[in-house]
């Protein structure tokens, strides 16, 4: 229990003990208080009798237990403090060996920690006496202490350099016993309590500049401490305000969960409308809100608003033009949903968002020229749409993405020029040719079912594009279908291939074109497999085992019957001792036989 709750009990029971009973409870614990501490105790006893005769009344008592507790406070803070400065000044320090762990090689070795001067104690008692502080109302106290726990540095003396360790490293390598997220609320509580009304929004915002601080929420200091805090209102719009006015994925974190906190239905779209240079998301939780109200009237209005307002060039606004579609679907404005796939293609050019311009749209031939300019005019860059979108993320398509993109929009000749100017079989990493020669696969490949080896080739396509359903029919009237959930592989797959196929039709390959790509896959293809297998990198079997067995089912599906066992067993011949590679050419349908 901690002191908080520990001391509104006592006071609790206290209120109820007659004194007749409140005599007896003082006289049992006189009775413990040790010899060493008895004068103490009297002493306690005398003062709170004199101010009582003097003062009289419950107010002068707690006035006299306050002058106890921080002259105790105070006590214990210069202790402290002179215990931090010995640290500081390297008269505490710690020890350490570094333990090599020659287990797997090149594996790193971990340092391993000796404290014989107690410093890490004195960590822990530091920690515990701001909590206590923060909980009896002693909070300039409370700062004090944290800025020692932060600023001060432990020396660690070893037979290698010596180096020095913070507060965060202490606790990572669990040396000391602190909540940094607990000390990070009660910091900040303390923070509040003790700056003035117009201050404390910037004050508190200074330490969000601190990591264990990032993931904090300022909502949650609410439930600590002993004393409700005051001016609360006022602090919300002047928290509000200083946030609307920082950029940073972290201001705007914050700013949601204030905006959100105060309840108001439509704050959040008041300060949208006057912070979305900084903060464009706010939009997207404006529609995302919008949207589970119902209210496509709003959401659209809202949606056209920021469509208007915010920068093309930033990824966000690609969302919003999805959100807005999907408000235009459900009144039933088609033709302004295929307007915002365009624009969602234009601030995120990405494969997903061109696919979805080109399979979904009424009349692909009308939009093509657009979004081919719009390839045309991305900036070039190394995004590639994997983890979380910064607020003012910008647009830019990097070079795995332009060629997918310059293969999706029709340019097959100049997409197999870049597979076929790779001279080398291997070392295909990072190049276009490894994604290329999949997408050429499934182009050929005339069946509606996918096969082993094109099953295969469609799950690279789907890796390389970051394919999912969510994401292709966000925007669409088949999102609320899709949005919920993860879908499996096969799931990705089979929406991913009724996509591709639809895509197909918009391309009409003439049998010229058909006879030289599949010539030029079966030289590529053959190629990477000698020299996979010759250089026995066991490791990639299985992938060029695939190829072969797509290049197969294409040539099956053209007409050419039993070619994919062919292949297979071609290969198996040139390869006879290689076992491991006969069993990967098994696993994409390689019969036990040599009849072929």
């Amino acid at each position: 229990m901690n002191l908080k709750d520990f001391t509104e009990l006592v006071d609790q029971s206290v209120d109820e003990l007659s004194k007749e009973a409140l005599l007896i409870f003082i006289h049992g614990i006189a009775r413990k208080v040790p010899e060493k501490s008895r004068s103490e105790f009297l002493e306690m006893l005398y003062n709170i009798q004199e101010n009582s005769y003097l003062c009289g009344g419950e107010k002068c008592l707690k006035a006299v237990i306050r002058n106890v507790d921080e002259k105790d406070i105070k006590a214990e803070l210069d202790r402290l403090s002179d215990l931090f400065c010995q640290i500081e000044e390297e008269e505490l320090y710690m020890q350490a060996e570094y333990n090599e762990d020659y287990g797997d090689w090149g594996d790193d070795g971990e340092w391993e920690y000796e404290d014989p001067m107690g410093v890490c104690q004195i960590y822990d008692k530091g920690y515990q006496f701001l909590l206590n502080c923060v909980n009896i109302g002693f909070y300039t106290e409370a700062c004090e202490m944290f800025d020692l726990l932060l600023d001060t540095e432990v020396l660690v003396d070893n037979d290698w350099d010596s180096f020095t360790i913070g507060l965060e490293d202490l606790t990572g390598s669990g040396q000391v016993s602190i909540d940094l997220p607990n000390l990070a609320l009660h910091t900040l509580y303390a923070v509040y309590q003790t700056s003035p009304k117009e201050e404390r929004a910037r004050s508190l915002h200074v330490y969000f500049k601190i990591h264990f601080f990032e993931k904090i929420h300022v909502e949650d200091i609410l439930s600590l401490g002993r004393y409700e805090l005051e001016d609360l209102p006022e602090f919300w719009d002047s928290w509000i305000e200083l946030l609307s006015n920082v950029t940073g994925d972290k201001e705007v974190r914050l700013l949601k969960e204030a905006i959100n906190f105060q309840g108001e239905p439509d704050k959040m779209l008041d300060v949208a409308q006057t912070a979305y240079e900084k903060h464009p998301s706010l939009y997207v939780e404006v529609l995302k809100g919008l949207e589970q109200s119902h209210n496509y009237e709003g959401q659209l209005s809202a949606g056209k608003e920021a469509l208007e307002k915010i920068d093309k060039k930033y990824v966000l606004r690609s969302e919003i033009a999805l959100k807005t579609a999907e408000a235009a679907i459900g009144l039933g404005e088609e033709e302004y949903a295929e307007y915002c796939w365009m624009l969602a293609l234009e601030s995120y050019t990405t494969p997903v968002n061109f696919l979805r311009v080109m399979t979904e749209s009424v009349d692909s031939r009308k939009c093509r020229e657009t979004a081919v300019k719009i390839i045309r005019l991305a900036k070039q860059g190394v995004n590639e749409r994997y983890g979380f979108v910064k607020e003012l993320e910008e647009n830019s398509v990097s070079k795995s993405d332009l060629d997918i993109l310059w293969f999706l929009s029709g340019r097959f000749d100049g997409a197999m020029g870049k597979c076929r100017e790779v001279k080398q079989s291997l070392g295909w990493s990072g190049k276009f040719v490894k994604c290329g020669i999949a997408l050429f696969l499934l182009l050929l490949f005339k069946e509606d079912k996918l096969k082993q080896g094109c099953i295969e080739m469609a799950q690279k396509v789907i890796g390389e594009m970051n394919f999912n359903a969510s994401s292709y029919y966000s925007g669409t009237k088949y999102y609320y279908k899709y949005r919920i959930g993860e879908m499996t592989d096969t799931e990705k797959r089979e929406v991913f291939w009724e996509c591709f196929r639809r895509w197909k039709k918009r391309f009409c390959l003439s049998e010229e074109q058909s006879v030289q790509y599949l010539l030029d896959l079966e030289w590529m293809i053959d190629k990477r497999v000698v020299a996979i297998v010759s250089g026995k990198f066991r490791a990639h079997y299985e992938s060029v085992a695939a190829l072969a067995a797509a290049l197969g089912e294409v040539k099956e599906s053209m007409g050419d019957t039993d070619a994919k066992q062919r292949i297979l067993q071609k290969y198996r011949s040139k390869f006879p001792r290689h076992s491991a590679f006969h069993e990967a050419l098994r696993k994409y349908g390689m019969l036990n036989t040599r009849s072929f």
